[in-house]
């Protein structure tokens, strides 16, 4: 019979795990995946008509943002102050 290893993360489903059943290590993933959609979308759209802004990112970001939020709901401070930066920069950006 073969021995599990230990490892300090686990992703399933799309939502990363560590091995203290904490999910410190899938808040950056979060935002790090929609940073970069948004930078993508911000490349695509040279004008900045914030109403096709706003439903392009209900449409493109805000489901990487929400995947599994009830699971992963950020309780620590840490994370929810990179949840919060994140959006305070998106918000910039979107703006600028």
């Amino acid at each position: 019979m073969k021995a599990y290893e230990n490892v300090e993360h686990v992703s399933d489903l799309g939502v990363t795990i560590d091995n203290k059943v904490k999910f410190s290590a899938h808040v950056p993933n979060v935002c790090c995946k929609a940073h970069n959609r948004v930078n993508l979308i911000l490349r695509s759209f040279i004008p900045r008509d914030i109403s096709l802004l706003i439903a392009v990112f209900k449409v493109y970001v805000r489901p990487i943002l929400e995947y599994c939020s009830v699971v992963w709901n950020p309780y620590l401070i840490k994370d929810i102050r990179l949840s919060n930066r994140f959006k305070n920069d998106l918000l910039k950006e979107f703006l600028a």
